[in-house]
């Protein structure tokens, strides 16, 4: 089988179409579908037209009320930001895409993949190095965890930190990070990425 997994649009729709959504046999969203971009319903319909299995992001959680700015981020500009773009979304978005928000789950696992937004225990901390990663190693009891928030198309199998530059095979207990579609941090690409099953390679594809 063919996994499709793809992170934080933050409300930015431009890219989804072209997502290889019915060449796969699943698809995965890791959170964030609203935040600071201005098309957070077209993202939602998106996701929804196209039965994508979805997890809730700390942008989401901002939203629904699920996380508090407080937990966040102590700083009053961050605050005031986060605040602005919540106000806009809840003004724009649709009664029925508010309540699919409000539904996401935190986690989703098959016998195969656990999928979170930022790790398996909370929604914000980026598992942005070896020490934190390895903390979440006994979190999650499937072969791989795939992850977002960072960003960042990576593989953590235990020893080190690698970009998936093209294909990266994984090893049992493999973390990896899922990339953003809308934007990128650390000089990395927006993209999404494919994992084939039975083979157990992960493919980066640019978007």
């Amino acid at each position: 089988m063919r996994y499709l997994f793809f992170s934080d649009v933050h409300g930015d729709a431009s890219k989804l179409a072209r997502l290889p959504v019915d060449s796969v046999d699943k698809v995965f969203f890791l959170g964030d579908a609203v935040g600071d971009f201005t098309s957070p319903n077209e993202c939602i319909d998106f996701l929804r037209a196209n039965n994508v299995i979805c997890v809730m992001g700390n942008h989401d959680a901002f939203t629904v009320g699920r996380l508090c700015l407080n937990d966040f981020t102590s700083n009053v500009k961050t605050q005031a930001k986060i605040d602005g773009w919540i106000k806009s979304n809840l003004s724009v978005l649709t009664p029925e895409n508010l309540v699919w928000l409000k539904s996401l789950p935190f986690k989703y696992e098959d016998n195969l993949v656990t999928v979170v937004h930022a790790n398996p225990l909370n929604f914000t901390e980026f598992l942005e190095n070896g020490e934190v990663a390895g903390k979440h190693f006994d979190n999650f009891s499937t072969p791989f965890l795939f992850h977002g928030h960072m960003h960042v198309p990576q593989v953590f199998d235990g020893f080190s930190f690698r970009f998936i530059e093209c294909k990266e095979y994984l090893t049992p207990k493999s973390i990896v990070g899922v990339p953003s579609t809308s934007r990128s941090w650390d000089g990395s690409k927006t993209g999404y990425l494919i994992f084939d099953t039975d083979t157990k390679e992960v493919e980066f594809f640019e978007l």
